[in-house]
């Protein structure tokens, strides 16, 4: 009895010690990869954040040529992990029973097609194929956009990432609330302490990282303007939020509470991200790509134990790209925002993703 009690120890703590080096690893690798990253470009910030404590934290750069320096208040746009953090505010709303995941599209829009509900939006499942991303980035108003995505209608229900349809949820809340997108989005991320993120236009005088690119004329980083143009006025749930490093420590910390973790369950095959340019640590016919509900989810095909998963999404407009990601059988989430194009989402995906299953399987 007292042997086996002895090699069930033993078991234990070398256990424990095999996930405390791996978890090291793990963070000793994404760290170096994130300094090495931030040696060039106009700026930006990241944090490692395990078991709800930050690990690692670091800022670069100037808000723009000349301007302050780039601090964990400073504000970025944060593309589309807007939509992540839009279903934390939509989740609370189910919570207090003000909407449902199968609430109709047709409660906003008497001419909306049948059959399109909260979850179909959220997934990108709709059936809906006018995206009107060309609209929105030549400044079409949002009624004309809702006008164009409604006359086309649906076509077969598959997944079709589609930043017009998945800010379509903005109308529903609005009709169920009484209030308006803006008004519920802040009230409610407030209650969680998150009352610093906004979807509204930042003044003047707020730390805010411009953002910066290429141009053919000029070939080196520019900021040309102060704020992305279009896609946070016409989609402000898909593509218009603005946060902070400090920000995003606080949102992702929260999604480690069990009561969002059906946000973050395989929806719909979500293939798109395996067509992109970049390495992958696997064979690309060894990985699961899926989209949950406003959260990507990637892992691999014959991981029963879904211990490869990571639940993440990247966000990208012209001079600014970001990304959060979650590995929650270890309780570790990854946050980097920048104010360039110099290390694009997907390419964050691919080096978090690597550097964990690296970690984990030696």
């Amino acid at each position: 009895m007292q042997k086996n009690v002895f090699v069930l120890l033993c078991f234990l703590v070398s256990t424990h010690l095999f996930s405390q080096n791996s978890t090291s690893a793990f963070i000793e690798t994404v760290s170096r990869k994130f300094d090495k990253e931030f040696e060039t470009g106009a700026g930006g910030v990241a944090a490692i954040v395990h078991k709800g404590k930050v690990v690692y934290k670091k800022s670069f750069g100037h808000e723009y040529a000349g301007g302050p320096e780039i601090t964990e208040d400073t504000y970025f746009s944060i593309g589309s992990v807007s939509k992540s953090v839009a279903t934390l505010v939509i989740a609370d709303l189910i919570a207090e029973k003000k909407l449902q995941l199968t609430t109709p599209l047709s409660n906003a829009f008497a001419n909306a097609p049948s059959g399109v509900e909260v979850h179909d939006l959220l997934s990108h499942n709709s059936g809906f194929r006018f995206k009107g991303n060309w609209q929105i980035e030549h400044g079409r108003t949002r009624n004309v956009l809702i006008s164009e995505i409604m006359r086309q209608g649906l076509g077969k229900k598959e997944f079709l990432y589609n930043n017009l349809a998945f800010s379509l949820v903005e109308n529903i809340i609005e009709q169920q609330t009484g209030l308006s997108w803006t008004s519920v989005f802040h009230q409610y991320l407030a209650k969680r302490g998150l009352e610093h993120i906004t979807i509204s236009n930042i003044e003047n005088n707020i730390p805010l990282a411009h953002p910066h690119f290429k141009t053919p004329q000029i070939k080196k980083l520019v900021s040309v303007s102060r704020l992305p143009k279009y896609y946070p006025e016409r989609v402000s749930s898909s593509a218009g939020v603005f946060a902070s490093l400090k920000d995003l420590v606080k949102f992702a910390q929260l999604q480690f509470l069990p009561e969002f973790d059906y946000l973050h369950l395989p929806r719909v095959e979500a293939n798109d991200i395996l067509n992109c340019s970049v390495s992958f640590p696997v064979k690309r016919d060894k990985i699961r790509a899926s989209y949950a509900l406003g959260w990507r989810v990637i892992e691999l095909k014959d991981d029963k134990g879904q211990s490869s998963r990571m639940v993440y999404h990247g966000g990208y407009l012209r001079g600014i790209s970001a990304f959060v990601g979650l590995i929650k059988t270890h309780d570790l989430a990854v946050i980097m925002v920048r104010n360039d194009e110099l290390y694009t989402p997907t390419k964050v995906v691919s080096s978090v993703w690597g550097a964990y299953l690296e970690a984990f399987s030696s």
